[in-house]
């Protein structure tokens, strides 16, 4: 695959659209620090992988910065030769690119690690060769197992690595894992059904020995408690009813009907005296109130029919009485606002006199303003009513005089305005205090009207004064009606109580009978000390049906025990004897399976010894004498030679290391070789890489590759680039920034022979101005002297 165009708008520094003709052997690329020359490398990588891997460190944000700044679009385009013109596009937003790279996942692979050396991997080359990837491999194993084609070796070795650790083989065939459990578990499970079977065999002999203690075979006929329990059960529901009933056997009936006579007696007499006058009272009452109730002096319900009538009575009372305390308190108002009335009335008469006094100079105010309008003309003493000259008084100037006077009427003025304030205030009050006398003698009542109001108080107070003589009756036969009725509830318990005792007696002579035992006729016993008895006699009878029972629960227990360990230790036996035909199966299994891990132990051994045979020959002869070759090409007054190392392991092994010629003393690169010749080693193991690998990628990139080399190294160099363009078929791109060596490589790259060709590219960007792309193409032509020697 080799590159033929480049059209490049808006990416990384460069601004605009630039388009570069690739179509040649050698592309050498020039411009000053920021012109571009790293965009043009970068974005030849973008359209092939769809990536910049200088880029990619700095995480998802790179995308962004793909973009020219304060562009809203750009675009990489790319045509490549490859069986054919194949042409890919890359488009470029502010946040988001879209397209498909021409290369795919290996070849991208191999660009990035063997044909692209970007300006920021120089300095670190060897490093990242070094440098594992999360799987392990570093960037020299994987060109290892491409160089040699190890791919199918290494995926055997990677497949049984697992196998040299039974803990790893536990993981990944979790079957294996689960048949060595299984065994042990049923190992476990052996050794504990054994001790099952021992245990059950030991219990089974002693049963053995009881049930022919208990007296052999389990009965059939069982025992019942039944009779005994229905028994107990009657007794002790006779013994709740009785204690309910127990005190209906000391009851005093006649001394119950006594005291119901009397207090018929006491409620008979109260009828006969005092019902009747109480009626009276109650209908005096409802009179007296005006109010339409029934209210009845019946026993039981006269104290309530008093209680209703006093509070009828308070009532009016309670008003009678509120209207007699406003009239008295209306007639005392009245005398004190007599006497207000009169102090107002001398006060307005007074006020009066002190107005009447300056009616005859009720012009003042009048007055004092003319004055003060003639004081204004006044210019000496002469009067300008008469024209007499006021000096002549001897008692100081006419201006002055007229002040004085002026003053005067004013205060006077001011005087009269208060009195006539005062009066106003004063006959307002008295206005006042007549009209709440007149308002208050409307209201008044007239003396017939105070008379009834009086008489219906003195009345009203004799009502609540019978009411009060008639309440300890009336309260006292409500008191001896409740206590006849509570007489006569007691009395008709009690009978009930009696009669269900003599039924309970009845019922404790057939709980005897069907106990067989029978009740002693004797007057001295209390119904409580039969039934005691009888309880007695029934708990012992239901002991012994109870005794029964148990030693038959005993014997057949112990008659189905011994069944139960016969049957457990047949079960135990069929046990036993299935685990024991698993662990055979199982333990062949397992052995099957380690026979197998054996075997894969035993293949990875040998792959790994074949795979590390093959390296050492490979690196021993192909690899470093190739990387030998060139770096003394490069430097060849050093005294020390970088070499891959191979090492014994399941992977490649490979590391670098830096050999001194004459003592054969061996380090690290970077700590044996000066900062010139360790770039110069890193860039010939780059070369040396490429050069021994084969792919379709035909490209050399190279971006800005001669750091820190003498003129020496350069003049070597150039003649390396040569042999990789015309020996090896390399499409070689270089990127310089330097002038002086673009122009001297210019010169050495020349095409010098037939199919050769060179491109330059020179870059430039003016301050706030678009790239500038100069493209210069040389073909090869033939010497015309020579080719006339040649003809001739």
């Amino acid at each position: 695959m080799k590159l033929r165009s480049l059209e490049v708008s808006n990416f990384r520094s460069i601004r605009g659209t630039v388009q570069c003709d690739l179509d040649a052997s050698v592309i050498l690329v020039h411009g000053a620090n920021g012109a571009g020359k790293t965009s043009i490398m970068s974005a030849i990588e973008l359209g092939l992988t769809g990536s910049v891997s200088m880029l990619e460190g700095f995480g998802g944000q790179f995308g962004q910065h793909l973009l020219h700044s304060g562009a809203a679009s750009g675009a990489v385009s790319l045509s490549v030769e490859e069986g054919g013109i194949k042409r890919g596009r890359i488009e470029l937003s502010a946040d988001a690119r879209s397209g498909k790279a021409l290369l795919g996942a290996s070849h991208r692979d191999f660009l990035r690690e063997r044909a692209y050396l970007a300006q920021s991997t120089m300095a670190r080359l060897l490093e990242t060769y070094e440098q594992s990837d999360r799987r392990g491999d570093s960037a020299l194993a994987r060109f290892v197992n491409e160089l040699l084609g190890l791919e199918t070796l290494d995926a055997l070795i990677a497949g049984l690595e697992p196998s040299r650790d039974i803990r790893r083989v536990r993981k990944l065939v979790p079957e294996f894992a689960d048949l060595e459990a299984e065994l042990k578990f049923l190992a476990k499970r052996a050794k504990e059904t054994r001790a099952e079977v021992s245990r059950v065999e030991r219990a089974h002999g002693v049963l053995s020995e009881q049930v022919k203690i208990a007296g052999g075979e389990r009965l059939d006929d069982v025992p019942s408690l039944g009779p005994t329990t229905a028994l107990l059960e009657r007794v002790s529901i006779l013994t709740s009813q009785f204690e309910s009933l127990q005190g209906a056997e000391s009851v005093d009936f006649l001394n119950f009907e006594a005291q119901l006579h009397a207090t018929n007696s006491r409620i008979n007499g109260w009828q006969a005296t005092s019902q009747a006058a109480c009626q009276n009272l109650l209908k005096e009452v409802l009179k007296f109130a005006n109010v339409q109730l029934d209210l009845s002096a019946e026993p039981g319900t006269a104290d309530k029919s008093l209680d209703i009538a006093e509070n009828l009575i308070a009532d009016l009372l309670a008003g009678a009485g509120a209207q007699m305390s406003a009239e008295r308190a209306a007639r005392s108002r009245l005398a004190v606002l007599d006497e207000q009335i009169d102090t107002a009335e001398q006060g307005v008469s007074e006020t009066n006199a002190e107005i009447a006094a300056f009616a005859l100079r009720s012009d003042v105010g009048a007055l004092a303003e003319a004055l003060s309008t003639i004081a204004a003309h006044l210019d000496d003493d002469a009067c300008p009513v008469c024209g007499r000259d006021f000096g002549e008084m001897h008692v100081g100037s006419l201006s002055a005089h007229l002040a004085a006077r002026i003053s005067q009427l004013g205060t006077l003025a001011k005087r009269v305005a208060t009195l006539g304030e005062r009066r106003t205030k004063q006959q307002s009050r008295l206005d006042d205090l007549v009209r709440e006398k007149r308002q208050i003698l409307d209201r008044l009542q007239s003396g017939e009207a105070l008379q009834s109001l009086a008489s219906t108080i003195r009345f009203g107070n004799d009502l609540l004064a019978r009411i009060a003589g008639a309440r300890p009756g009336a309260v006292g036969v409500a008191r001896e009606l409740a206590e006849r009725q509570r007489l006569e509830s007691s009395l008709s318990a009690s009978r009930a109580a009696a009669d269900g005792l003599n039924r309970l007696r009845g019922e404790l002579s057939a709980i005897g009978f069907d106990a067989g035992v029978g009740l002693r006729r004797d007057p001295g016993l209390s119904f409580r000390e039969q039934l005691d008895e009888i309880l007695k006699r029934v708990e012992g009878l239901h002991r012994a049906a109870d005794a029964q029972l148990t030693a038959f629960n005993e014997r057949n227990n112990l008659a189905q025990a011994l069944e139960d360990r016969a049957r457990e230790m047949s079960d135990l036996h069929e046990v036993r004897s299935s685990i024991e035909s698993r662990i055979v199966v199982a333990q062949a299994q397992l052995d099957a399976a380690k026979d197998r891990v054996d075997s894969a132990v035993r293949l990875s051994k040998s792959a790994v010894e074949l795979r590390t045979r093959i390296v050492e020959q490979v690196f021993d002869s192909t690899l470093n004498g190739t990387w030998r070759d060139l770096f003394t090409r490069l430097a060849p007054e050093e005294p020390y030679i970088p070499e891959f190392v191979t090492s014994d392991g399941p992977r490649s092994g490979v590391s670098l290391r830096a050999v001194n010629k004459r003592t054969k003393m061996a380090g690290p690169p970077g700590l044996v070789l000066s900062a010139g010749n360790l770039n110069t080693a890193a860039l010939t193991l780059f070369l040396s890489l490429n050069a021994t690998a084969k792919s379709s990628v035909e490209l050399l990139l190279l971006d800005d590759p001669v750091q820190a080399m003498d003129d020496v190294h350069v003049a070597q160099f150039s003649a390396l680039l040569r042999s990789f363009a015309h020996d090896l078929g390399r499409q070689v791109v270089i990127a310089v920034h330097e002038r002086s060596l673009f122009e001297y490589l210019s010169l050495e790259l020349a095409p010098a022979s037939v199919g050769e060709s060179l491109v330059t590219i020179e870059l430039s960007r003016a301050p706030g101005q678009e790239t500038d792309l100069q493209v210069s193409r040389i073909e090869y032509r033939p010497d015309p002297i020579e080719a006339g020697l040649s003809a001739a």
